[in-house]
């Protein structure tokens, strides 16, 4: 039984080692320094800050797309590589990584739709049913669940 004790006590000082450092969350800012690397300074910040581990809400990932597309004018190609990144990053934490990754993929056969769009029909698909009708396109773009 006291083997049991240490394990429990080490797995909760893991757990909460893990939960310290991911306990910061990146704002989009952050995220579109390390995707562009378009100033030094505000590149090695953002490395700084996630150097000890961060979380990446949907919510931060899609405005970023989003001011990558609008504001510098990328192409979907160097979006998906640009995600692609943050996906592999060591020191990001992506809210339900699964799902970004699945967006990422249907982001690349269909770029058209925006990433944000992916991302929406991913989460979508794991815990209820919508249609988003996407007025780029003139299109409906349906999930069940």
């Amino acid at each position: 039984m006291l083997w049991l004790l240490i394990v429990r006590r080490e797995l909760a000082q893991v757990n909460q080692s893990r939960k310290h450092k991911r306990s910061r969350a990146v704002d989009t800012n952050v995220l579109v320094r390390l995707m562009t690397r378009d100033d030094a300074r505000q590149v090695a910040a953002a490395e700084e800050f996630v150097e000890s581990g961060a979380c990446v809400s949907h919510v931060a990932l899609a405005e970023a797309t989003w001011v990558l597309t609008v504001v510098h004018d990328v192409n979907a190609g160097a979006i998906a590589t640009a995600i692609q990144m943050l996906v592999d990053h060591t020191s990001l934490a992506l809210e339900d990584a699964q799902a970004v990754a699945n967006a990422l993929q249907l982001f690349r056969r269909r770029p058209a739709l925006g990433f944000s769009d992916c991302l929406l029909l991913e989460i979508a698909q794991k815990g209820w049913a919508f249609a988003a009708w996407n007025l780029r396109q003139n299109t409906r773009q349906s999930a069940r669940c």
